[in-house]
């Protein structure tokens, strides 16, 4: 088919107006593509910046654990920001780079500042938050605050030195305060015009202190025995001279009358030993530990809950012994506030009885050490005595003194070298104090010199030539050190302790008796006394010699022997 002119113009019309049209869809579509790109980009750019800022403000808003650490992140953070700002901004890029630039030479200024300063970062720290006005030379800046950083450090010295002072004060007893307070008025007292009552013995003193914070009048004790005792002591002491009538005392209008007061609690004290307050101190506390617990008085106590006391005490105990202590304690406790005891109460005394019964168990006492245990034991180790073995001649020394003095443990261990005294015919150990001494009035043990070879004089004095035993005052039985040449006892005057005294003794019975789990320390006491009532010592000598105060104790050291058992059956005339 053919086409004209006229219709080759219109197709050619129409297709050029396609392609503009085209053309121009193009372009609106690039335009659009273009702004929608600019749009997203901005949005994104927002974000962006809100989560960096929310990022720094979370890392300012955390508890860091050193300072410095913070600062340096800071600056670091700053830099960024400013580094971030020149590049999103061409424009004013430069002017945000110039500022990072002034950032960073600040902070060198700084670190160098900080470096030959005497007192560091606190002087910067200073120059930063108080700045001078801008007329003012830096040097004059730097120099104040250099005596700024100096005087707050001193301060702050100051506080820690005062702070640790007040801590070592608060961790001292509260007793030990006192008597250094009661000491400081006695001075004034004894010195000075009158300013309230003296501190009294400082063997046993209880202050009157006045009205306390809550208007009540209290006693405590504070004398230099109980700053020895233990805490549980303290605290006994505490509740007990506050109850009673040591809550009504107070200072009277007469110094002399005070003074006689303060000496009062001390007095009441020492009508028992001192190993019989410490254990009844730290019984009465237990008591205290508990009532507090369920909220009842514990002066004056109540009798059933002191019954329902002991039973929780028993649900502890293997023996009847903790069931006697706390009985006694809290009787002892109230007899020295003035109140009535609640332990002579027969539902307290009829639940310890329970308890006693329930609790009971048969005695298995220890064996006693013989004469012919004794003699194979001194064969043993000391045939020779040529042989200077001060650590076997320790031990048969201590056995052959203990048996033939009937001395208990403590006796035996606090014998100095003052306390005993050489004769012809015999040695004297004085024995200071013991259990049934409770005036401390001292007795003396006498052993006669023997002429048998198991000789406990000649022995001792073999023992003390050996260990160079010359200060009066220094314990003669030690410990001792090893050395090249043997044994030697060692420098410090501490008598030995009842664990190693009872391994040493045992020790050296082991090849001799074999089985040694019968026998403990108290065998050599009961040996002798038994040894001694068969031999048939008249008793008031056998009393005196062992310190027995009753029959009772003394009979319970004794085990008859056979012949003697056999005679009562044989004097029947059967």
């Amino acid at each position: 088919m053919n086409m004209t002119a006229a219709t080759k113009e219109d197709i050619q019309e129409l297709l050029n107006q396609f392609k503009s049209s085209q053309a121009e869809l193009k372009s609106s579509f690039t335009e659009s593509l273009q702004s929608a790109k600019e749009e997203f980009w901005q949005e994104n750019k927002k974000t962006a910046e809100c989560f960096e800022k929310k990022l720094a403000t979370t890392a300012s808003e955390t508890k860091w654990k050193r300072e410095g650490n913070k600062r340096q992140y800071e600056f670091n953070q700053s830099v960024d920001d400013l580094i971030t700002k020149a590049i999103d901004d061409p424009v004013d890029g430069k002017v945000h780079l110039l500022k990072a630039r002034d950032t960073i030479g600040t902070r060198q200024k700084f670190i160098r500042l900080a470096d030959i300063s005497e007192h560091g970062w606190a002087t910067v720290s200073e120059y930063e938050t108080n700045e001078l006005a801008a007329d003012e030379d830096d040097h004059k800046r730097i120099q104040r605050a250099e005596y700024r950083a100096g005087k707050k450090i001193k301060q702050k010295q100051a506080s820690k030195q005062a702070a640790k002072k007040f801590k070592k004060m608060a961790a001292l007893p509260w007793v030990v305060v006192l008597v250094c307070l009661v000491l400081l008025v006695s001075f004034f007292v004894q010195e000075g015009p009158s300013l309230g009552p003296s501190a009294g013995k400082a063997k046993a003193v209880a202050t009157s202190v006045g009205s306390s914070a809550t208007g009540e009048k209290v006693v405590q004790p504070d004398g230099s025995s109980l700053v020895q005792t233990s805490r549980k002591m303290q605290e006994a002491s505490k509740v007990i001279f506050q109850s009673g009538i040591w809550s009504d005392a107070g200072y009277e209008e007469h110094d002399e009358l005070n003074k006689l007061a303060s000496e009062l609690p001390g007095v009441t004290l020492n009508s028992r030993a001192d190993s019989t307050i410490k254990q009844y101190g730290g019984a009465f506390c237990s008591w205290c530990t508990w009532a507090d617990r369920f909220g009842k008085s514990k002066i004056p106590a109540d009798p059933y809950y002191v019954s329902l006391y002991l039973i929780h005490v028993s649900h502890s105990a293997n023996t009847p012994a903790p069931i006697l202590k706390a009985t006694a304690a809290i009787s002892w406790a109230h007899k020295l506030a003035g109140s009535s005891d609640p332990c002579l109460s027969p539902i307290v005394k009829n639940a310890a009885e329970g308890l006693k019964r329930k609790l009971a168990s048969p005695t298995v006492k220890k064996e006693p050490i013989t004469a012919e245990i004794l003699v194979k034991v001194y064969d043993h180790y000391c045939a020779d005595l040529s042989i200077k073995n001060l650590l076997t001649i320790r031990t048969v020394t201590m056995c052959l003194i203990a048996y033939a003095g009937f001395l208990r443990f403590d006796e035996l261990s606090e014998i100095k070298r003052e306390h005993v005294t050489f004769e012809l015919s015999h040695m004297s150990i004085l024995i200071p104090s013991s259990k049934t001494d409770i005036y401390r009035q001292g007795k003396s043990v006498i052993i006669a010199r023997l002429t048998s070879r198991v000789c406990p004089v000649r022995m001792l004095q073999k023992y003390l030539e050996l260990a160079q035993v010359q200060d009066s005052c220094s314990f003669i039985f030690r410990s001792l050190s090893a050395t090249k040449m043997g044994y030697k006892l060692r420098k410090d005057n501490r008598p030995m302790s009842y664990t190693r005294v009872r391994e040493v003794i045992l020790d050296a019975l082991k090849p001799i008796v074999g089985d040694t789990s019968k026998f403990g320390v108290h065998s050599l006491r009961s040996g002798g006394a038994t040894e001694a009532a068969n031999a048939g010592v008249p008793e008031r000598l056998f009393k005196r010699h062992g310190r027995w105060r009753s029959d009772s104790a003394k009979d319970g050291y004794v085990k008859e022997s056979l012949p003697k058992l056999l005679s009562v059956s044989q004097s029947l005339g059967l």
